[in-house]
């Protein structure tokens, strides 16, 4: 599973995750910075988002959108200024944070398909430029951590899921807990509380891949500031990076504006372009232009409901979740141009959206192309962006090849139409214009910072229908955003192996209620009578196969508490956020909680399909977890893995010839009384017994947020 999010976050208490929707609203607040050409004609390779301002809760924050390496920044001292005629000031930062992610997408070929081919590697750079300097960030309750700290990544992971540790809240965001005689700095959502024995304990929510060795409270003594910095940094997605900041637009300072951008080398477009012939889940070859991609559908829209009466509607076909297709075409000029599908574009008017790959777009046979056609231009040659409006909606899927920005080469060549004045633009007198070049220069970085892909060699797309689109392809789900869907299995997980626990230890007490919950689940009270050598059953809808038959109640509950040692070690160690993922290689996906390969025990991905996904909830503290739901799905799915009990999905035929399936509160009561040793093999016989009596109960642990 790849956590991708939107770049900025409201630090609100209680404040929603951001939507596509509010960056939508944030971009308009700008009213500069358009993708991919700006207001002042010049090509802009991002967007502009400006965020409300901050109150006392804290105002927004910029995160990095997925996990990656942060390989430069700049930290401004202070607000820079730029004086481009005598008397006039213009304020900015030129503070940024550079990332490169390295991603793969959620599906996993069906083993049972050694063949099948998939594209499933991303990476793409992004950028968030015009962060909040120094001065004004230091004032700030949560600062970056990589600013203040150093991250540290243990070979191995530190502490197990449920373990008590000494826990202090350092006011930033993260808490400090002490493992043994070392201390770590943690997020938050790394720590649950329970009151045991009257006392309230501190337990970690995940083992520890990794944490940062300094309170992140306070700036390193020494950091750098006003220089590129190159660097190799482990960032997550959602991680702090810095705070929108500012600059001038015309002749007035905007603030709290953000300026983000996405881009791609050109030998790593692969994954956005055509393909001729894509191979599939199941082996099986589609023809045709197709999108590199996954192979997915939507799990957040349901099949449609029957009428009553009628039989119920095929599972819904797959549908292939298409990245930016690339498509090229000729023109009668001989360039090559390059836009979204459908192929041929036509804006209100007359001009077609094409975009030359290999000139400059102030070049090409009509410059500029539809940005300069006057049907969008004001009467002193400005974009009128009312009048652009309806080319929006056509350019959010749009990607040119075109020089960064950021790259100091050629500066005077590339900004050369400001001394003579071009399409209504000021021009300026060769003074005035050595100084812009400067101003400009002092905020390239490219150059600096080694193993960058050439500045030409870059695919620019639209920074915020790209996220979203990788959101889509990436995230397991789309109805719940994913820091809750995080804060989902973090919960699902640590409350699981404390049932576990819970479970292990009643077993050795075998109470009453033991007693009579394990009759119910696993039919053993006495010595249980053996199995006829004809009576067979099928193990995962596979062939026949003798049950071995378990003759006593001790060895039963032997055999019960080795599947739960098995998956306590497992639910500490193993088990993380990144297990989960959206299931296809399956045939009645609508119809199917979730699915894991048994043998599957290095990587342990467990598959999560419509039934599971679609009946979620919005997720938050608040809302109890559905323990019949999540916790029962996941604990029945882990017990197939060999090394956690290797249990199977039992189905067998009883007296009267009817089959018994193994699914089912019915079923596996009925397969208790009946067949006890199938039951202590059957998944659902187990997880029922490990859940019976939590229905509807709350979380037993409370989460920090």
């Amino acid at each position: 599973m790849e956590l991708i999010l939107f770049p900025l976050r409201n630090l609100a208490v209680g404040a929603s995750p951001t939507t596509q929707a509010d960056m939508i609203n944030y971009a308009a607040a700008a009213g500069s910075g358009t993708f991919p050409v700006s207001s002042n004609h010049f090509w802009h390779g991002g967007l502009h988002f400006k965020t409300p301002t901050g109150g006392a809760t804290g105002g927004f924050a910029v995160q990095a959108v997925a996990r990656g390496r942060i390989v430069a920044y700049r930290l401004n001292d202070d607000w820079q200024t730029y004086e481009p005629v005598a008397g006039t000031v213009h304020k900015f930062s030129s503070s940024f944070v550079l990332i490169k992610h390295d991603l793969e997408h959620n599906y996993r070929p069906d083993p049972a398909f050694p063949n099948e081919k998939l594209f499933g590697k991303y990476r793409f750079y992004s950028l968030y430029m015009n962060l909040l300097p120094k001065a004004q960030l230091q004032a700030k309750a949560r600062l970056p951590w990589f600013l203040c700290s150093n991250r540290v990544d243990p070979p191995g992971l530190v502490g197990k899921r449920g373990a008590e540790c000494l826990y202090q809240d350092s006011k930033n965001g993260m808490v400090q807990l002490k493992i043994g005689a070392t201390s770590h700095w943690v997020p938050r959502n790394m720590v649950a509380t329970r009151t045991v024995a009257g006392a309230l304990k501190y337990f970690l929510t995940d083992p520890l891949g990794f944490s940062y060795n300094r309170d992140p409270s306070t700036f390193k003594p020494g950091i750098q500031t006003n220089a590129v910095v190159p660097c190799n940094i482990k960032v997550e997605a959602g991680d702090i990076i810095g705070y929108p900041g500012g600059t001038t637009v015309g002749t007035s300072f905007v603030d709290e504006l953000l300026h983000f951008e996405t881009f791609i080398n050109d030998a790593d477009i692969g994954f956005a372009d055509n393909t001729p012939t894509y191979t599939y889940a199941g082996n099986k070859s589609r023809s045709g232009k197709l999108a590199c991609g996954e192979f997915s559908r939507d799990s957040s829209v349901p099949p449609p409901a029957p009428a009553p009466g009628a039989p119920a509607p095929p599972p819904t076909p797959p549908v292939w979740s298409r990245h930016y297709n690339i498509n090229t075409e000729t023109t009668p000029t001989g360039s090559t141009h390059y836009l979204f599908t459908p192929p041929t574009t036509t804006l209100p008017g007359t001009t077609a959206l094409k975009v030359y790959s290999d000139v400059d777009w102030k070049k090409g046979p009509t410059p500029w192309l539809f940005w300069r056609g006057s049907q969008f231009l004001k009467a002193n040659g400005h974009v009128d962006h009312a009048k652009t409006q309806p080319t929006a909606a056509q350019a959010e899927r749009l990607a040119v090849k075109q020089r960064t920005e950021w790259s100091s080469g050629d500066l005077p060549g590339r900004f050369a139409e400001l001394q003579a004045g071009e399409s209504g633009l000021p021009a300026l007198a060769a003074p005035e214009f050595t100084k812009f070049v400067a101003h400009v220069k002092s905020q390239c970085f490219w150059e600096k910072v080694p193993g960058l892909p050439a500045p030409t060699a870059l695919w620019h797309l639209n920074p915020l229908y790209f996220v979203a689109q990788l959101r889509r392809c990436l995230l397991p789900f789309h109805h719940v955003e994913p820091d809750a869907f995080n804060r989902l299995a973090q919960r699902t997980f640590t409350e699981a192996l404390n049932l576990l626990d819970e479970r292990d230890q009643e077993l050795v007490a075998m109470g009453p209620t033991m007693q009579a919950r394990f009759l119910r689940w696993f039919g053993y009270t006495s010595p249980s009578r053996p199995l006829a050598a004809s009576r067979l059953v099928a193990m995962s809808h596979g062939a026949p196969t003798p049950i071995p038959h378990v003759a006593t109640l001790t060895a039963a509950v032997a055999h019960v508490r080795g599947v739960i040692r098995k998956s306590k070690a497992a639910f500490q160690r193993s088990l993380r956020n990144k297990n989960l993922m959206r299931g296809f290689s399956v045939a009645d996906y609508e119809k199917t909680y979730a699915y894991v390969y048994g043998p599957d025990i290095a990587t342990k991905h467990i598959h999560l399909c419509y039934f599971f996904l679609g009946s979620m909830a919005p997720i938050n503290n608040a809302t109890p977890l559905d323990w019949d739901g999540s916790v029962n799905t996941v604990l029945h799915e882990c017990s197939h893995f060999t090394d956690m009990g290797g249990l199977k999905d039992i189905s067998y035929t009883d007296a009267t010839g009817a089959t018994v399936k193994p699914y089912g509160i019915v079923n596996c009561v009925k397969m208790a009384r009946e067949f006890p040793s199938a039951a202590l093999l059957n998944a659902d016989n187990f997880s029922y017994f490990m859940t019976d009596g939590m229905h509807g109960t709350a979380d037993r642990f409370t989460y920090l947020d």
